[in-house]
């Protein structure tokens, strides 16, 4: 029986084929294999087919979720639920393990309320430092915004044109906080730590805008 690892060649061509085909985004393609490459294929590649259990799968994912935050295994997930689906497909197996594993949630709370009280973009939340944040005032001073470039990754940029720079005030009343009310101990308030706001931001900018992306079928 072949392993895990020739199923998921398997299963990352066909994605391509989709992509060819204009079904699919080549920047998914990307986000899956840095997952497949970090955590899936470290974690399952050398078992069989067979051997991918739903216990052992749950395993997987609950580790991912614990090492890598809740959207990572979600995409995990949904990787792993496709390329078994593949296996059902050409008979190698007769049922999908990952349907009885539990739908992966990530529950953002402090950063959509922080979204929704101030209207800005999420690369702007996600760029807010704390010494750009004046709790005492209500205030929060955008600057910059998260981006990815070719080559480089993520990185914090200025906003595109002084217009996108300004200072607004945070709603006050019975409201979910927006913000806690001093940073953490690791936070420095200097204008080069790249720090974020909010501490409950615990994943990385990719991930998080990930969960925050339309929600489809699900796998």
């Amino acid at each position: 029986m072949h392993k895990i690892n020739h199923l998921l060649d398997l299963w990352e061509k066909r994605f391509e084929g989709l992509i060819a085909d204009g079904k699919r985004s080549p920047t998914s393609l990307d986000t899956y294999r840095r997952a497949l490459k970090n955590h899936i294929r470290p974690a399952l590649g050398e078992l069989r087919i067979g051997e991918a259990t739903t216990p052992r799968i749950d395993t997987a994912l609950t580790k991912i979720k614990t090492t890598a935050g809740a959207p990572t295994a979600k995409t995990c997930r949904a990787i792993i639920s496709g390329a078994m689906k593949l296996a059902v497909r050409y008979g190698a197996t007769s049922i999908n393990p990952v349907r009885e594993v539990d739908t992966i949630e990530a529950d953002l709370p402090d950063l959509v309320t922080f979204m929704l009280a101030t209207g800005v973009r999420i690369g702007e939340s996600l760029a807010v430092l704390w010494h750009q944040t004046n709790l005492e005032a209500g205030t929060v001073e955008i600057t910059h915004t998260i981006a990815r470039l070719r080559g480089q990754g993520l990185i914090r940029k200025a906003t595109k044109s002084k217009a996108g720079e300004r200072l607004l005030h945070l709603p006050t009343g019975p409201s979910p906080r927006s913000a806690p009310a001093t940073p953490p101990a690791s936070a420095s308030t200097t204008p080069s730590s790249p720090t974020l706001a909010a501490p409950t931001w615990t994943s990385s900018p990719r991930n998080l805008a990930q969960c925050l992306k339309p929600r489809g079928r699900r796998s």
